[in-house]
């Protein structure tokens, strides 16, 4: 057999050796600068997309909705000649991940004066000046949709990994269904922890079984009640486990700054909207967990279906730093289908 199979790739290796489409081969190479010709074979001279550089004909620009990474050294230039360059030049809604804000103070006046709505997420700002984004208010008011939204964030919270993620998990989305159903409560992450930390949260929540069985979805009194029928210890360590998991929203500021909504990622194909992220070095591990679940629902909302004819507008995601964002599943899967939904 390994005869056999010598010889097989032998005569394979010759015809290979002699196909008339062979190219010929150089001894230093063949690399070589763009010609004229090239760059307008590669499309790279339309006058809307993403700005890759200049020459002495023009700028040279991307068709379309592709993904494009830049990778440099420190103090190598991205932000002045990539990121900064783009922010000026990309005419449809963008998403900017901003340390320090500085492309906010370089590019949001221009970007306004173009006819953009422009807000500023900065929830750990100290003083308070920033706009809000509340991942609950994006939850679909759909019953079906809207456990199926409500999971999501829970996931992107409490990952899966072991026993009392899954357990916290579920108690989780049966408190955000509980929160949405009752008009009287806020719809938050903060109005979660409030919850979750309350003098007594098991006779509390069989209060709400009790007193709004009727009214909270019937996934919300699933899970709460299968929460309240275990046993002391296993509770302890579901609240435990839950509590740990959204510490960062016990936080005053980050409260503040999840309870509301000030813009809406489903209206940016719509309107154009741009949105800088911003916090400061000092708390990018810390808000990680808040990053990830912003990024990866917005994406997600994004590419739920294709662009209709009342949604004209692209969505760049600008991702400075990248990198500082951590690993994101819905980026790792995402990226071979986002450019078609733009």
């Amino acid at each position: 057999m390994f005869i056999i199979g010598f010889l097989t790739w032998k005569y394979k290796s010759a015809i290979y050796e002699l196909r008339p489409y062979k190219k010929k081969e150089s001894v230093h190479g063949d690399a070589r600068w763009a010609t004229e010709e090239d760059i307008k074979k590669a499309n790279l001279r339309v006058k809307k997309g993403m700005l890759l550089g200049e020459d002495k004909k023009g700028y040279l620009v991307a068709d379309g909705y592709q993904h494009t990474l830049l990778f440099a050294p420190t103090g190598s230039g991205k932000g002045v000649g990539f990121v900064i360059p783009n922010l000026l030049y990309w005419e449809n809604s963008v998403v900017v991940h901003d340390i320090k804000l500085e492309n906010y103070e370089l590019t949001s006046g221009w970007r306004s004066k173009k006819g953009q709505e422009v807000f500023v997420w900065s929830p750990a700002d100290p003083d308070g000046n920033t706009h809000c984004y509340n991942p609950i208010d994006w939850v679909s008011s759909k019953p079906g949709q809207m456990v199926d939204d409500v999971q999501k964030i829970a996931s992107l919270i409490m990952p899966e990994k072991e026993f009392w993620n899954n357990e916290a998990r579920s108690l989780f989305v049966g408190v955000v269904l509980y929160l949405i159903a009752d008009k009287n409560k806020i719809k938050s992450f903060g109005e979660v922890v409030r919850t979750m930390r309350s003098d007594d949260v098991v006779y509390n929540l069989a209060v709400v079984l009790d007193t709004m069985g009727n009214e909270i979805h019937p996934v919300a009194y699933m899970n709460i009640a299968a929460f309240l029928q275990k046993a002391d210890k296993e509770r302890s360590g579901v609240i435990s486990t839950m509590n740990s998991n959204l510490e960062l929203w016990s936080n005053p500021l980050i409260d503040t700054a999840t309870a509301s909504s000030d813009f809406n990622v489903l209206e940016f194909k719509k309107k154009l909207t741009t949105v800088y992220v911003g916090l400061t070095p000092d708390n990018l591990k810390r808000l990680q967990p808040l990053m990830q679940v912003f990024y990866q629902q917005a994406t997600e909302f994004l590419s739920r279906k294709l662009p209709s004819d009342d949604e004209p507008y692209g969505v760049m995601f600008m991702m400075d730093e990248f990198p500082t964002l951590g690993k994101m599943e819905q980026f790792m899967t995402g990226i071979a289908y986002f450019r078609g939904y733009h």
